[in-house]
């Protein structure tokens, strides 16, 4: 039998950070369990497994008469059964509870009605994006209604890119893995944004036009969105279980089977995303003219920051909105969450997109690279070749080339930076500063949203400075927040810095990343059908280089916060923001043409 004052001591030092007292805790616990010698031992199970700055040293010995004696070593603490109290308020936040002292208890409606939310919060998203959609300006006409449509269904397929953030950690670990699982979890939905795009840049390669036939190909990529979806929602509930049980103390065995089904269902989810991502660009392309697509370009980078932002911010709404007593890990909910998203996706697609693209004007049309083969006597490719060939030189097609190289190379760097942001924020504010995953996704969220007053700035201002400058200033900006990102001290008010920084190294490195996509895609940079970097494959680089980017800052970040902390992750963001700037000056803003080709 463990002595009286050990198990008052476990007891006290089991407290869960959920604005309980200690002594309402000890309340709420039977005194025949805390007194038992089951209730003892799974009282210092739950110990172990409680970090804090208070070192805890369990030391178990058999005696003659087979009974375990706990001897409880505190550091700093000279009255064990008297300053368990104090030392309990000293430890930092914990979802520990125990396990035995909470068998008993019924689960309540909590995590259905935090289920049903949830459904109720997506349905609400859909039915507002579906009323935006039909709020546009009466001018706009079936171009620009695509345009917008389009936007609407990234915007909501980002949704399902960063809704499992909060909760991807938690679980990478019932999957028997890590931090880095976690990331290459969130980061392998680009993966498949790279398989959906080339399959949508070969149907493209096949046929040029294939664009003017849009809504059954945005279906079909909603449609996998959908599946990716539903396959993620049901390995959500089966997860659930395990987590649930890990947060209650006890030692649940990992589920290493989850790992490849995990993956798969990223995977789907992120080929329809590719699909959607690659079209998308190509309609700007083709239906709105030249000197109108660097702010096409920055809504469409818009949307994407909407979506990314609000993403961790539901699913973070999701958990907070359980009301159960025993609080349970919203893993469904979440499920839930992400199949409402892509629901939402491709309701829009069915009900909002245009039908027919054919009629509409094509603003940049196939440009064929002709050579005259020796003897042919076709006088009119000749002379098309020679009057293409004459447009070349006048704008230089090596300066053509630099500005394209540069952007892609800009949208590489930017999706390293930008979603090793987003995965290394929850984490450092779960591991280091040992935040609430709820509390985690509602800042992640909220300082990603810092990208609206960023955008209406830019609006506002939009005439008063070139392209070139624009991408300079938020360029700059983007190194500034990168500055933040470094812990100063220990102090756990830089946590907040640390979101500062994020809120700043986001939307400024997002939206310049946008206004050089615009600039990459104006007729004057972008070379005929037929040459390495016409329309259809620019757009194809630029959706493999930002999903290679978005990619591998996930688990990069994760991996380099594991291994080298705070510092070291904020090194390499900072290295990544200067090599942005560096690269559009040297390939972008020394060849750019502002000005449209003479005619």
């Amino acid at each position: 039998m463990v002595p009286p004052g050990y198990s008052l001591a476990f007891l006290a030092l089991s407290v869960v950070h959920t604005g309980v007292s200690a002594t309402s805790q000890l309340d709420c616990v039977p005194e025949d369990v805390a007194q038992s010698e089951v209730g003892a031992d799974c009282l210092a199970v739950s110990m172990l497994q409680a970090p804090g700055n208070l070192q805890i040293h369990l030391q178990s010995t058999i005696a003659e008469k087979n009974t375990t004696k706990l001897v409880l070593l505190a550091e700093g603490v000279k009255d064990v059964a008297k300053g368990a109290k104090s030392a309990t308020s000293a430890l930092p936040p914990s979802p520990v509870l125990l396990a035995e002292g909470a068998k008993g208890v019924e689960p309540c409606p909590g995590a259905n009605t935090a289920a049903m939310v949830a459904f109720v919060v997506v349905v609400g998203v859909a039915l507002l994006t579906f009323t935006i959609s039909g709020l546009q300006p009466r001018s706009y006409g079936n171009a620009e209604r695509a345009c917008v449509v389009q936007m609407l269904i990234l915007f909501v397929t980002n949704l399902t890119f960063t809704v499992i953030v909060p909760t991807s950690y938690l679980v990478s670990r019932v999957a028997g893995h890590g931090a880095t699982y976690s990331g290459v979890l969130i980061g392998i939905y680009q993966a498949g944004c790279c398989l959906g795009s080339f399959m949508m840049w070969c149907a493209l390669q096949k046929s040029p036009n294939v664009w003017k036939s849009a809504k059954p190909l945005l279906v079909t990529a909603s449609t996998f969105n959908v599946i990716g979806g539903v396959m993620y929602c049901a390995i959500s509930v089966v997860a659930e279980s395990s987590a649930n049980e890990e947060s209650l103390g006890k030692i649940v065995a990992p589920m290493p089977w989850l790992t490849v089904p995990l993956l798969i269902s990223r995977l789907v989810d992120g080929f329809g995303t590719g699909i959607t991502v690659q079209l998308g660009q190509v309609l700007i392309v083709h239906l709105i003219p030249s000197e109108q697509r660097p702010r096409w370009m920055a809504n469409l980078q818009f949307a994407s920051m909407l979506g990314i932002g609000f993403g961790p911010l539901l699913g973070s709404m999701i958990g907070c909105l359980n009301i159960c007593r025993v609080p349970t890990q919203h893993l469904t909910a979440v499920g839930i969450g992400y199949v409402g998203f892509a629901l939402s996706a491709f309701t829009l697609a069915v009900t909002r997109f245009p039908s027919d693209l054919g009629e509409l004007q094509d603003f940049q049309p196939p440009e064929e690279v002709q050579t005259a083969r020796p003897g042919q006597e076709d006088a009119p490719s000749a002379a098309a070749h020679l009057c293409l060939q004459a447009k070349l030189e006048d704008w230089d097609r090596h300066g053509r080339v630099m500005v394209v190289v540069g952007a892609l190379l800009m949208a590489l760097i930017r999706g390293f930076v930008v979603s090793g942001v987003e995965a290394s924020a929850s984490l450092l504010l779960e591991v280091k500063y040992h935040w609430e995953t709820n509390t985690i996704g509602l800042a992640v969220g909220m300082c990603f949203l810092f990208c609206v007053p960023v955008k209406l700035l830019y609006n506002s201002y939009e005439k008063q400075l070139s392209i070139l400058n624009w991408i300079r200033i938020l360029g700059s900006g983007s190194v500034v927040g990168g500055l933040l990102l470094y812990s100063w001290s220990e102090a756990a008010a830089m946590a907040y810095v640390l979101l500062l920084g994020d809120a700043l190294l986001f939307p400024t490195l997002f939206l310049s990343d946008g206004l050089s996509a615009g600039l990459m895609m104006m007729s004057q940079h972008l070379l005929p059908k037929g040459s390495l970097f016409d329309v259809n494959t620019v757009v194809f680089f630029r959706s493999i280089a930002l999903s290679t980017g978005r990619s591998l800052g996930p688990p990069l970040a994760r991996m380099v916060v594991d291994s080298h902390g705070q510092n070291g992750y904020a090194n390499q963001q900072m290295m990544a923001a200067v090599a942005f700037l560096i690269v559009f000056e040297f390939f972008v803003a020394r060849h750019a043409k502002l000005d449209p080709p003479k005619q």
